[in-house]
């Protein structure tokens, strides 16, 4: 269990006692066989640890694969920002599930851990450089935190979208996302990289590469940019600086 916290790039460089006392903040509860642990689409307000047990990960209507090691996800909603679930978690056998609730967080940790993870979720992907500071911000704002897990296998342009037509970006906070062409990995995506970050940039992206979760779980910015259109569209301000641009 405090291998999968010291594993979580939002907490690197805490000190290890640090992380015994994470655990010991954690409220314990137990998931019994066939009961879901969170729902595909849920928004998910508290950080969960999967401790011990086995679940699935069941999407578009099937099982993709299991989970059997502890495995810790929804890291960003510690400051405030729920995350989307990208698909459903059903125990297997009886599971010892774990929350740590932001409230907690945020009351017994110093101001230097809470700001830790804030800069982290933050972190604005390099391709936002060729913009304005407050545009590349306003960008982030419009990024909601989802969460995919191991199994999972989505085309660049259908990934999370119930309109599968509508383009997005994603930033990778915490696990890897491979890139496979022909069952190939042709590249791979790690915390702090950015996934379609060419539809920014005004270029098509492939729908013949495939993303598939190479790690237990895969924390991602994820920036639709018909949400992003309608952040610019409430500000006036804004449009002389788009038009620079």
């Amino acid at each position: 269990a405090k291998q999968s916290l010291v594993d979580v790039p939002m907490f690197r460089g805490y000190p290890d006692e640090t992380f015994d006392r994470m655990l010991q903040y954690f409220e314990k509860s137990i998931t019994f066989p066939a009961q879901v642990v969170v729902n595909i689409g849920e928004s998910i307000g508290t950080c969960v640890m999967v401790n011990s047990g086995r679940v699935s990960v069941q999407a578009s209507g099937s099982t993709v694969s299991t989970i059997h090691h502890p495995v810790v996800f929804a890291v960003e909603s510690l400051c405030g920002f729920p995350t989307t679930a990208g698909a459903t978690l059903a125990a297997q056998t009886s599971c010892d599930i774990r929350l740590l609730h932001p409230q907690v967080f945020q009351h017994y940790f110093t101001e230097e851990h809470i700001d830790a993870v804030q800069r982290h979720t933050n972190r604005m992907p390099a391709c936002f450089n060729m913009y304005p500071e407050e545009l590349g911000r306003m960008m982030m704002s419009a990024a909601r935190p989802t969460v995919m897990f191991k199994g999972q296998a989505l085309k660049c342009h259908e990934a999370f979208s119930e309109d599968r037509d509508t383009p997005w970006m994603a930033m990778i906070t915490h696990g890897s996302v491979a890139r496979t062409l022909h069952d190939v990995v042709v590249y791979k995506y790690d915390p702090g990289r950015t996934i379609g970050e060419a539809i920014v940039l005004g270029f098509p992206v492939s729908d013949v590469a495939q993303l598939h979760c190479s790690s237990l779980c895969v924390e991602m910015l994820m920036i639709d940019m018909s949400d992003l259109a309608s952040c610019l569209a409430e500000r006036e301000d804004m449009h002389a600086v788009v038009d620079r641009v």
